[in-house]
Order: structure tokens, then C-alpha cells, then sequence
């Protein structure tokens, strides 16, 4: 991403060459926007998975929704990526994914209260916290794809992952 210019950005999606620069001051800017753009679109196919379902079940249509992303496409993905990355040392990109973090951490942490309501999960867990593992965890997963999709079995990570979720948050029976 760090070679690709704004102008060559809007000539590439098809637009006149200043497009993308009159509507980005910069080309963080840009990618910023276009991450934003990316996340929103997880969250629409999110909502969209957890029509219906209410405590542990909530939680977890939320985990398999999270690695159903790459059925936006491995391009996507890895700008997405990127964009998480640049943040780092990138202020404009970095205000832009910390907000996604907090956002999908606060979700987290409502589906975790919610489902620890409900009775699904131990009342003892910190729900901020394991929002927190949870984010990050699935942020990495979906790292690790990007980068050797052919190494990393999505479908057997998920399994497992969801297994881990359960073993750890779930209030035994009696």
C-alpha cells in the first residue's frame, strides 16, 4: 500500500486522477476511508447472522460471522489488514482503527453481559476483558490468513476457536 498514490488509486478504480485527492486530503485518508468501508460491510453481513438469536448463541453467530470475512475477498482482506498494520505508525489510520477496536470491543463485552444475564455464561468472567481476548484473537486469525491462505485452515481454526470459547466462558452444567 505504501507505493500506491492517490492518483494512482482513483485511475486504477476508474475515476479522474485528482478525484481521490479532492475528496482525501491524504492517502491515509484514503485508506482510512476505504478500511471503514470494509468494516462496515462485516458488520452488515454481522447484524445480518445474528437476526434471531439472543445469549451464548449471540456470541457465538458474532465468532463464526467473524471468520466468514473472508468471503469478502482476499484483496479486501488484506487492505483491511494492512490499514490495522499501517496504524501503527500512521496517526490518521491509527485513529481510525482504534475506533474500530473499541467498537468491536464494546460488542463483544454487550454479547458476553448479555449472555452472562442469560444465565449462558459464568457470572465470574470480566466481560471487558475476554471482549478484548476476543477481538484481538480474531483480528490475528484473520491476519495469519492473509498472509499464507494456504496455510492456515480457516474452517479447522474456527472449530477449534469456538471449542476454546466455549471451554473457557461457559457456566458448567449442574
Amino acid at each position: 500500500m505504501g507505493a500506491v498514490s492517490r492518483k494512482a488509486a482513483g485511475e486504477r478504480a476508474g475515476y479522474s486522477r485528482g478525484l481521490a485527492g479532492h475528496y482525501f486530503g491524504s492517502k491515509d485518508e484514503l485508506l482510512a476511508a476505504m478500511a471503514e468501508a470494509i468494516h462496515d460491510e462485516f458488520n452488515q453481513q454481522r447484524r445480518e447472522r445474528l437476526r434471531g438469536t439472543t445469549g451464548l448463541a449471540r456470541l457465538m453467530a458474532t465468532i463464526e460471522a467473524s471468520f466468514e470475512r473472508q468471503a469478502v475477498g482476499l484483496v479486501k482482506m488484506r487492505a483491511y489488514i494492512a490499514v490495522l498494520m499501517g496504524a501503527a505508525h500512521k496517526p490518521a489510520l491509527a485513529e481510525a482503527v482504534a475506533t474500530f477496536n473499541r467498537e468491536s470491543a464494546t460488542e463483544f463485552g454487550r454479547l458476553i453481559g448479555s449472555a452472562i444475564e442469560a444465565g449462558d455464561i459464568r457470572p465470574d468472567i470480566d466481560a471487558r476483558t475476554q471482549a478484548l481476548i476476543l477481538s484481538a484473537a480474531l483480528r490475528g486469525i484473520m491476519a495469519q490468513w492473509v498472509l499464507d491462505p494456504a496455510g492456515v485452515d480457516l474452517a479447522r481454526i474456527r472449530s477449534e476457536f469456538i471449542a476454546l470459547v466455549e471451554r473457557s466462558l461457559v457456566k458448567p452444567q449442574a
